[in-house]
């Protein structure tokens, strides 16, 4: 199925977005809602990373799903497996196994203690930083990667379903989510509804513009339901999941054809790397900040860091396309061995906060 073109650019433009949101989410320090904040900044931070970003990783698996299921890939397992093997498991790889060998340097000989701890640890444990089999990896933004490759090990799986009987699949698919009847296997259990509901959007030809009509009361309500998240430190944010692509999808079109949306649309190529590669940069960021705590005010770092690692990894996704070309377009899960000149199809991000960075 070709996509709409809108479709298409908005899809590419919540991507940038959403994944900027991820920066945002994991920049330090991190506010539990939990937690009595006393300061409007508190309340301001809350909101953004206690619900607005939160719902960062439905929206983007829903979008993963929806191109999936409508490039009929899951009809062929085997070109789907290796894609996606090209396009998730080969950056995973890469960008987390590089991050365990510099952690455990760092541990080891310089007693830095970043990310997760590495020495002295049982082999389950190392397999949870290496795999995230049971945990977030030590690149803990990659565990999105980890659980996206079990959602396409079914996909096949879930098409034959949603071209049978899709309504019943979805009942027993929330059943199994809602209730973690999948155990360990996947370690965030509402992707596994988001991407149900992006595959169905693609089979059953939902109209993705119908609801555009009702963009200004579906950002209204998505800003009220994220401010009672806040207000009322709502600690289950599952029913706000499940409804986050209702709203933000059709709100998201207030930016079609505006200055920010086509730039936001332009810089999508990027927002594969950044999500990859921004937990180390925001725990250097971190580290070089501490010591100026009491000079330099917690909101300025917390307002100005997310953009200066966005811009900083901006440059170096340019220095090394121009410079380790196909290599480098391999690490980031480019297909054709080349450089990258395109955005990507691979969306990912995290919603988890960064607890090892305290």
């Amino acid at each position: 199925m070709k996509l709409n073109k809108e479709v298409s650019q908005r899809m590419n433009m919540l991507r940038f977005l959403m994944i900027f949101g991820v920066v945002v989410l994991h920049t330090p320090p991190y506010l539990p809602l939990g937690g009595l904040p006393i300061t409007f900044f508190d309340y301001f931070k809350a909101f953004f990373q206690g619900a607005v970003f939160r719902t960062t990783v439905p929206i983007l698996t829903f979008i993963s799903a929806y191109l999936v299921f409508a490039s009929g890939l899951d009809r062929t397992p085997l070109k789907l497996y290796k894609k996606k093997f090209d396009s998730l498991v080969v950056p995973f790889m890469f960008f987390n196994f590089g991050l365990v060998i510099v952690t455990w340097i760092a541990q080891r000989y310089f007693n830095v203690h970043i990310f997760r701890e590495l020495l002295d640890i049982e082999i389950m444990e190392w397999m949870d930083a290496v795999f995230g089999l049971r945990d977030s990896p030590v690149n803990y933004p990659l565990h999105f990667l980890r659980n996206l490759v079990v959602l396409v090990l079914v996909a096949p799986l879930l098409g034959k379903i949603l071209r049978s009987a899709p309504y019943v699949g979805l009942v027993v698919v929330f059943c199994i989510a809602h209730f973690n009847l999948d155990g360990m296997i996947l370690l965030r259990d509402n992707m596994l509804i988001m991407f149900y509901l992006g595959g169905m959007a693609a089979l059953l030809g939902v109209n993705m513009l119908a609801l555009d009509k009702y963009r200004v009361p579906a950002l209204v309500i998505f800003c009220i339901a994220c401010m009672a998240v806040v207000v009322l430190r709502v600690k289950d944010l599952n029913y706000l999941v499940y409804a986050s692509p209702f709203l933000v999808w059709p709100a998201a079109s207030l930016l079609t054809n505006t200055r920010v949306g086509i730039w936001m649309t332009r810089m999508s190529s990027y927002s594969f790397f950044i999500f990859l590669a921004h937990a180390p940069v925001l725990a250097a960021a971190w580290f070089v900040y501490k010591p100026y705590q009491a000079v330099l005010p917690a909101p300025l770092f917390w307002f100005v860091t997310p953009v200066l690692v966005v811009a900083f990894l901006v440059l170096v996704w340019n220095l090394c396309n121009a410079t380790f070309g196909s290599a480098f377009a391999f690490a980031t899960g480019c297909y054709k061995k080349k450089k990258l000149a395109r955005p990507l199809d691979n969306t990912a991000m995290d919603g988890m906060p960064a607890p090892h960075l305290k």
